[in-house]
Formats: C-alpha cells, sequence, structure tokens
C-alpha cells in the first residue's frame, strides 16, 4: 500500500519501526516525522493535480493562459510595434523602465496609450531630460577627477603668485616647481 492512503496509526509505526523510536520516549520526533510525511504527501498530491491540469490542457490544445485576463501586477505586456519602437529610440536602456511604468500608468484611464505616444508626451520627455542632464553631470565629475591627479602645478605661475601676494605655495610638489621655475629664470639671465 502506499504511504500516501496509510493511516495516520500506520504511519506513526512505520515512523518508529525505520527511525527505532519510542512512542512514549520518542513522542515529539514521532509527531515531527509524521508532520514533515503528511507535508510531503500533500506537495506531491498538489504537483500531480497540476500535472494533470497541465496533460489536459495540452491534448485541448488551448494555452495555458488564453482565458485570463492580464492583471495589474504583472509586467507591462509589450506589442511587437512597441517593443521595436522603443528599440529604435534613441532612450538609453536604463530609462526604458521610467517610459515602461509612464506607460502602465496612463494606460489605466487610457487604454490605447501606447510607447508612441508615451514619447511624445512632455512630462515624459522632461523626466527623461533631467536623467540624462544627471547623467551628463555625473560622468563629467568621473572625467575631472580623473585628470586632476595626473596634471603638473605651472611652475611660472606659482612664482608670479608669490612675487604678487608673498604666499609661498603648501604642497611640496608645487614648491619644487615653483623653485624650478624661478632656476630656469634666472639660467635665461
Amino acid at each position: 500500500m502506499p504511504e500516501e492512503k496509510k493511516t495516520e496509526e500506520q504511519l506513526r509505526h512505520d515512523i518508529r519501526r525505520e527511525f527505532s523510536f519510542s512512542e512514549e520516549r520518542d513522542k515529539e520526533k514521532v509527531d515531527s516525522v509524521l508532520e514533515l510525511k503528511k507535508k510531503r504527501y500533500d506537495e506531491t498530491r498538489k504537483k500531480n493535480e497540476l500535472k494533470a491540469k497541465v496533460d489536459e490542457l495540452e491534448k485541448s490544445g488551448k494555452p495555458q493562459g488564453e482565458n485570463k485576463e492580464p492583471q495589474g501586477n504583472q509586467e507591462t505586456q509589450l506589442s511587437v510595434k512597441d517593443s521595436a519602437f522603443l528599440q529604435e529610440s534613441k532612450i538609453p536602456v536604463d530609462d526604458w523602465d521610467d517610459v515602461l511604468d509612464y506607460v502602465k500608468y496612463k494606460k489605466q484611464s487610457d487604454k490605447d496609450f501606447d510607447i508612441k505616444k508615451a514619447l511624445g508626451s512632455s512630462v515624459l520627455k522632461a523626466e527623461l531630460a533631467a536623467k540624462a542632464e544627471e547623467r551628463t553631470a555625473s560622468n563629467a565629475a568621473h572625467t575631472k577627477k580623473g585628470r586632476g591627479g595626473s596634471s603638473k602645478p605651472d611652475g611660472q605661475a606659482l612664482l608670479k603668485q608669490a612675487e604678487k601676494t608673498g604666499e609661498i605655495p603648501e604642497s611640496d610638489e608645487e614648491i619644487d616647481a615653483m623653485l624650478d621655475a624661478e632656476w630656469e629664470n634666472k639660467s635665461k639671465n
């Protein structure tokens, strides 16, 4: 007899025998193993039911989701036309989620709203422009940081500044550049 069809008492007996448990001493252990087995049998039963449904649907020739309406919590379904339009637009891939979120939002009130209409929207254009500007500023900041460390101080400019104000540069590198410029000027004269 398959274990799934056994009574609770039969299962308890099998568990005690399989694990050498005593009903009196190991009652909690027997109970926990019994619960685990019941859960496993329940999951197996559910799995078999789902398999049977899938087999039935495959025999009938209907796709699984044919009778279901799209729900609000699913991802936005794009038509081939919308998908192609989005790919051909010059919008960075990073912004596609924003476009799709806007389309999803607008479709709540206008069922015919699509990617093309969204890209023509001044609201979305402004948001995308702001993001592009933010990216540009971020890239410029990163680029400037990279250049700053490798440039040499201008000794002549530092020397002129020191002669005008009497202030000496603080870093060793700037002081060396200023002294080199002064030495160069003296050697020319």
